[in-house]
């Protein structure tokens, strides 16, 4: 194992232990190792076997998957063009919520062998290219069809949280599609839905402005037929 990788399984070690509120000895406890040995691997001075990884992956209720992912890991942007989204390694997600843009990066992992499309979604980032900034944390999966993008992601601290996100795509070949994101609200506990743009690339100001407002012509939609749908 490389030093580079092994301290990247080391930092997502520490990422995940401090999101569920675990002691480096606490999580030394639950894979029987010592506290020394756990600081080791979070800031990569040793390398890690892979039954360890799986004992980790199980005590901090993820999939190993989220430990090793080193190349989307650090993908920053997409080179590919393809109109197949599924295909990207990282999106990006924006919606806008009480008068601020708020940003989500999405890293997508393709299992060849069971076909599954894993997603993590790290939610209300402060730093774009830095996914340890978010607020909160979402596993889950990606579903892909010829014109239609699903996401359904559990809420890492409280499990029964899910979120939804639906997104059409257009036939014609784009970067940035719209969509809407359907939880609950952290503070109120209600269901909320946002109208939301995912991108293969990082925006601008200037493109969350164009593409996230709601028109006036969609809220009177809405007033008629009683559904938000998103063009």
């Amino acid at each position: 194992m490389s030093d580079n990788i092994a301290l990247y399984i080391g930092n997502q070690i520490r990422f995940y232990r401090k999101s569920a509120k675990l002691s480096v000895e606490e999580l030394a406890k639950r894979i029987n190792k010592s506290k020394a040995t756990v600081s080791k691997y979070e800031n990569g001075s040793i390398s890690i076997d892979i039954e360890t990884l799986n004992n980790v992956a199980k005590a901090l209720n993820i999939d190993i998957l989220n430990l090793i992912d080193y190349k989307r890991g650090n993908a920053k942007y997409n080179k590919i063009a393809s109109n197949s989204f599924e295909e990207c390694e990282t999106l990006y997600l924006y919606h806008y919520y009480k008068k601020e843009y708020h940003s989500s990066i999405l890293h997508i992992r393709k299992e060849e062998s069971s076909e599954k499309i894993y997603a993590t979604m790290y939610y209300k980032v402060s730093d774009i290219e830095n996914p340890s900034t978010c607020s909160c944390i979402y596993n889950g999966y990606m579903s892909s069809y010829d014109h239609i993008i699903n996401f359904v992601l559990q809420n890492y601290y409280s499990h029964s949280e899910e979120i939804l996100i639906n997104s059409f795509i257009p036939a014609n070949n784009t970067q940035i599609v719209l969509g809407m994101m359907i939880g609950i609200q952290d503070k109120t506990l209600k269901p909320a839905s946002f109208k939301v743009a995912i991108s293969k690339k990082p925006l601008s100001i200037e493109e969350k402005q164009e593409l996230l407002p709601i028109s006036k012509d969609v809220i009177k939609r809405l007033e008629e037929d009683g559904a938000l749908i998103i063009e």
